[in-house]
């Protein structure tokens, strides 16, 4: 089926901008949900700036696994695998 949107992940302008309120609301910090906000927005701020990432780079596991005629993994296996 591959990807349902082919371009850019984020604007760069939405997500700094959506930053910047969070950071001017006092939304954001070390602790509870501030810390889980401030490491959500980083992420969409450093994906929207690197121009090479967008959503065909992101796969749906069965699509792999059926493609190469094997069954899907589990989660857990699937991270042992990478950790290895």
């Amino acid at each position: 089926a591959g990807p349902l949107w082919a371009g850019p992940l984020h604007s760069a302008a939405t997500a700094a901008a959506m930053r910047a309120d969070a950071e001017s609301r006092g939304w954001l910090g070390d602790r509870g949900h501030a810390r889980r906000l401030t490491r959500l927005l980083d992420a969409l701020v450093a994906e929207s700036e690197d121009a090479a990432l967008d959503a065909t780079l992101f796969k749906s596991l069965d699509d792999v696994a059926r493609r190469a005629g094997v069954r899907t993994p589990g989660r857990g296996e699937l991270a042992a695998e990478l950790k290895k």
